[in-house]
């Protein structure tokens, strides 16, 4: 088997019918060690209190268990303080949302290197702490024949 395959047979993606069932996976996930964990909708799921706590002790316990968090979603300043304090990166598509750009412009106290109304489809802004933000081309959105600087994610 090479390493695609295994990576892809090590790969667990989990949908919930109830509140609680997905809690019981937040709690199980305080236990993983040398993974990957994502977390999609994040600004949705961190609305449903029952979720909050569990979550957050998940991220609380991640460095000390090497696991890499990603929490994905369009609203920002809706994660917990917790959590926004302590992002390394973001990664910036199209925002509509004057509020979200607020936000993000005071996060980073950085110029964008492009107006995030205005980022086409395929590019996204990369903030990493102490780096200057760069317009990124992310592999998997580039139209096939155009040459583009890409960053690895």
């Amino acid at each position: 088997m090479n390493r695609n395959e295994d990576i892809k047979t090590r790969q667990m993606r989990f949908t919930f019918d109830t509140q609680r069932e997905y809690i019981a996976l937040f709690n199980t996930m305080q236990g993983f060690r040398n993974c990957t964990i994502v977390i999609d909708e994040a600004d949705s799921i961190f609305q449903i209190r029952d979720f909050s706590v569990p979550l957050i002790n998940v991220f609380l316990g991640s460095r000390n268990n090497n696991v890499n968090m990603y929490f994905v979603g369009k609203r920002p300043f809706l994660l917990p303080i917790v959590i926004r304090s302590q992002a390394d990166e973001y990664v910036i598509f199209g925002v509509n949302e004057e509020r979200d750009i607020q936000y993000l412009s005071a996060r980073l106290r950085q110029q964008f290197p492009k107006d995030p109304y205005k980022l086409e489809r395929g590019e996204a802004i990369m903030f990493k702490d102490g780096e200057v933000p760069k317009l990124i081309h992310p592999p998997l959105f580039i139209p096939k024949g155009t040459v583009k600087e890409t960053a690895t994610l």
